[in-house]
């Protein structure tokens, strides 16, 4: 059926622009078969908002919609949405399910701390939106062991754990006792014998 229009208050017969039209998706019968732009998805230019994310997200966090244009007949993409993403350590919403930096986003690194001894190393943590590199172990009172406790730069100063009786050690801390090796040794701890002598310094 061809639909005969009315322009101007006069009846216009439905003259297709070319031999073989198809329909242009501009709100017309442009193939004169009576029906307005059939085979289209929508009509050039217009407008509609859009989300290509979970429903439940947008609007949440940093998540919104963007707008759909009709172009050729048919829906572009969905332009100025935003949808969600891996969580950041920004102190904002990026996985948009309302909270900001859960799970400790980007943490997990092993970092320098900047600090002396055991406080040296440390793993990166996010807090209030940024990495911080927080220490592995804390200051703790000076043991002949080798090691900065106290984290102040110094290796077992002040003698730590000089005065007590004398018993087998691995080191020497100043007035600590050590087991020399090579000479006729007592029984350990563990009621074992090892080779060498128990000396107090």
């Amino acid at each position: 059926m061809t639909v005969v229009p009315c322009v101007g208050g006069q009846v216009v017969p439905c003259i297709p622009a070319t031999p073989n039209p198809s329909e242009g998706c501009d709100g017309l019968d442009d193939d004169c078969d009576g029906d307005v732009d059939e085979g289209c998805s929508c009509v050039n230019q217009n407008t509609q908002p859009c989300y290509s994310g979970p429903p439940v997200t947008q609007n949440v966090g940093l998540c919104i919609g963007g707008t759909q244009t009709c172009t050729n007949g048919a829906w572009g993409a969905c332009a100025g949405e935003t949808t969600p993403i891996p969580e950041q350590c920004d102190g904002l919403d990026n996985d948009c399910d309302g909270s900001p930096d859960e799970g400790d986003p980007n943490g997990g690194s092993a970092c320098p701390t900047g600090l002396n001894g055991v406080c040296a190393v440390g793993t990166q943590h996010c807090v209030n939106g940024s990495l911080a590199c927080q220490q592995n172990v804390q200051a703790s009172a000076e043991q002949c062991d080798g090691l900065d406790n106290n984290c102040d730069g110094g290796t077992d100063e002040n003698n730590p754990g000089g005065g007590a009786a004398p018993r087998i050690v691995l080191g020497r801390c100043l007035g600590e006792p050590s087991f020399q090796e090579g000479q006729a040794s007592p029984a350990s701890e563990s009621g074992s014998r090892v080779r060498g002598q128990l000396h107090q310094a």
